[in-house]
């Protein structure tokens, strides 16, 4: 489903691992432990009381006040699933975390598991990096887009598999070579394999000779605008109100979801 299984060809040097975070025994055991009636609880509980989990639109709320009615269904529900792990309860796309991250784990550079970071905030970066891309008086700057669900058909299956992965350089032929080694450092390590002729990249105030030897060297093609970053349309000016049409149209679609199951129940 995600592509043929490729394996490391290395290893990580242990100098290396040492220079970052590493999980203690005790938080290794506490991850890896099965998960209990409490943890589902508790991850319901998180929820904000106007939140729904799911497309028929019944909030946290709903669940709060039945749960002495639907709480050892959705445990039991939950539960089966995660020991099995193939009984399919909706066409989704599932990412499992950790239950609990450790304090000092995560860099505070990460884009996720930050007290306050909403994804968004990825969003709004991206943003501003594009603003003014093609202003002939801005220096010459590259913008790499991975997204790993057309990128790599070669993965380890111990490596969990992230979406939308954005690198921004100087617009020189050495700092994109630069990139370029950051990502065959990492298909050694990890066994991901990236086709670079499905990666695109987006020149801003380059010379045609750069983009030439940029795109030999790296075997990137280029993308083009407006495109989705974290499934928001981005593009290097304002977009248009038909920019927007898609966007709406599921919109639309959602709330005729909910009136339908609302009305049915």
């Amino acid at each position: 489903m995600l592509g043929t299984q490729a394996f490391a060809s290395g290893n990580v040097h242990p100098a290396e691992i040492a220079k970052g975070s590493v999980l203690s025994n005790e938080h290794s055991d506490n991850i890896c432990r099965a998960f209990t009636a409490r943890d589902v609880k508790r991850a319901v509980w998180s929820i904000n009381d106007n939140k729904a989990p799911g497309p028929d639109g019944f909030s946290r709320k709903f669940f709060n006040a039945t749960w002495d009615i639907t709480g050892l269904d959705i445990i039991k529900v939950i539960l089966d699933f995660m020991e099995n792990f193939q009984k399919q309860v909706n066409a989704t796309t599932l990412t499992l975390i950790p239950k609990e991250v450790p304090p000092g784990l995560i860099d505070p550079c990460q884009d996720a598991f930050v007290a306050g970071r909403p994804i968004l905030d990825n969003i709004i970066v991206c943003h501003d990096m594009l603003k003014a891309y093609n202003n002939k008086r801005k220096p010459p700057r590259c913008t790499i887009k991975v997204d790993p669900r057309k990128a790599y058909d070669f993965l380890s299956w111990d490596v969990p598999l992230k979406y939308d992965l954005m690198l921004f350089s100087y617009g020189n032929t050495q700092s994109v070579k630069l990139l370029v080694r950051a990502l065959k450092a990492f298909e050694v390590r990890s066994g991901l394999q990236a086709n670079t002729d499905k990666v695109a990249i987006y020149f801003g105030n380059v010379q045609s000779q750069i983009q030439d030897d940029i795109l030999g060297m790296s075997g990137f093609v280029v993308g083009e605008v407006p495109f989705r970053y974290l499934g928001i349309l981005s593009n290097v000016k304002h977009l248009k109100v038909a920019d927007y049409d898609a966007l709406i149209d599921k919109m639309l679609n959602k709330l005729h979801c909910w009136s339908i199951g609302i009305c049915h129940i």
